[in-house]
């Protein structure tokens, strides 16, 4: 994709940052966030450090379950769909009666770009409190928190449906939906632009030659990613097409992969101009 190459070489403009939430340095929440996609991480990090929580990331749930056995957390947000050990598979090995971790009864929130009733279903008979979509809706995460935090059997507490966001924007590159998430925080949203814009060549790199290759595995890890990090920054239309990248991918259906991978191009192509205007 060699429009890559001449869009994504500029220098970035700065802007003014929303001032940061009050946190009280005396009591820290911890808390463990297992999410492979380095630009969600980083937002969710960054975001909940400023709602006052102390948090130690994972890149998937076998090192979650590892960083669990040698430190008690107050919370876990666990992403359900993750390389090396997924979501569903920690929360079942965290929950199992032969488990020994410092706080084998820790919340899990579940988080998922599909967030669908049957997922849930499952994820709530793992040990899930609730299961939220991505990207996340940061006012939704921390009042969960704080409900979590004030109820004394929270592992117990039944939950309502799936917060999900059905009205999704159609914009090529929605931000003030992407601020609202992120607390409007614009200094965060040009950090996470500049990020996904110094990854995206190495990426579709990869995927050309996953795509070559037919190579299901890494399709499917590498689109997904990158949705989760479409979706952080308002990139609603290269979110929904890389998911359906990563779909395809799951279900081995080599017959679609290229018009999966051209209709994600061509909105990539669209996105990159507005990422271009962002950040010149």
């Amino acid at each position: 994709m060699n429009v890559l190459k001449n869009q994504l070489s500029k220098p970035c403009k700065t802007t003014a940052s929303h001032p940061a939430r009050s946190v009280d340095t005396k009591s820290m929440p911890r808390v463990l966030l297992a999410e492979d996609c380095p630009i969600t991480a980083l937002s969710t990090k960054e975001l909940l450090r400023q709602y006052g929580y102390d948090v130690t990331v994972e890149g998937n749930g076998n090192a979650a379950l590892k960083t669990l056995s040698t430190s008690a957390f107050d919370f876990v947000l666990m992403d359900i769909e993750m390389p090396v050990m997924d979501g569903f598979e920690a929360c079942r090995r965290l929950r199992s009666e032969a488990s020994d971790y410092t706080n084998p009864s820790v919340p899990v929130i579940g988080m998922s770009a599909n967030p669908t009733s049957l997922l849930r279903k499952i994820a709530l008979k793992l040990g899930m409190y609730d299961v939220l979509e991505k990207p996340l809706d940061f006012d939704v995460l921390t009042n969960i928190l704080r409900t979590l935090k004030d109820s004394p059997n929270p592992s117990e507490k039944e939950t309502s449906n799936c917060h999900s966001q059905s009205e999704l924007p159609t914009a090529v590159l929605d931000k003030e939906a992407a601020l609202g998430r992120l607390a409007g925080d614009t200094t965060l949203y040009q950090k996470l632009l500049r990020q996904l814009r110094d990854v995206l060549p190495e990426k579709t790199h990869t995927l050309d030659q996953a795509i070559d290759r037919e190579d299901f595995t890494t399709l499917e890890i590498v689109a997904h990613s990158l949705a989760g990090s479409f979706g952080s920054v308002g990139a609603q239309q290269c979110m929904q097409k890389a998911k359906r990248l990563c779909l395809t991918a799951r279900s081995h259906e080599a017959h679609n992969l290229r018009n999966r991978y051209r209709e994600f191009e061509n909105v990539l192509e669209q996105f990159l101009d507005c990422l271009e205007n962002e950040l010149n």
